[in-house]
């Protein structure tokens, strides 16, 4: 009885984890805008990459940030990004939804 509840338990928490993933890893940036459709979220333009987002765009709504703080660290770090050339990694923490990222990582 121990095990079947510890096993529910489990299985209960693994959907979010298997949902969520990282849309994008090495890819640039080749483009950027403050909104998209005219509502509180930043798209970017990728070129390479590898993921299920490469070689397209990727949008950061507020709405999948933990918060206002970090939805403009997410978009600072995408104009960093796209200003020297870097590679960025995007992630989605809900699902695997292009348009959902909250996370970005820049790297050389």
């Amino acid at each position: 009885m121990k095990s079947l509840f510890i096993t529910a338990i489990l299985l209960a928490f693994s959907h979010n984890t298997l949902a969520a993933t990282d849309l994008v890893k090495d890819a640039i940036i080749t483009g950027i805008s403050n909104t998209n459709g005219n509502v509180n979220t930043f798209t970017i333009w990728l070129e390479g990459g590898t993921g299920l987002c490469a070689n397209k765009s990727i949008s950061f709504p507020v709405t999948a940030a933990g918060s206002k703080e970090s939805h403009e660290r997410a978009y600072s770090a995408a104009l960093t990004a796209f200003a020297t050339g870097d590679k960025i990694m995007a992630h989605n923490y809900y699902n695997t939804d292009c348009h959902n990222a909250a996370y970005i990582k820049v790297s050389k």
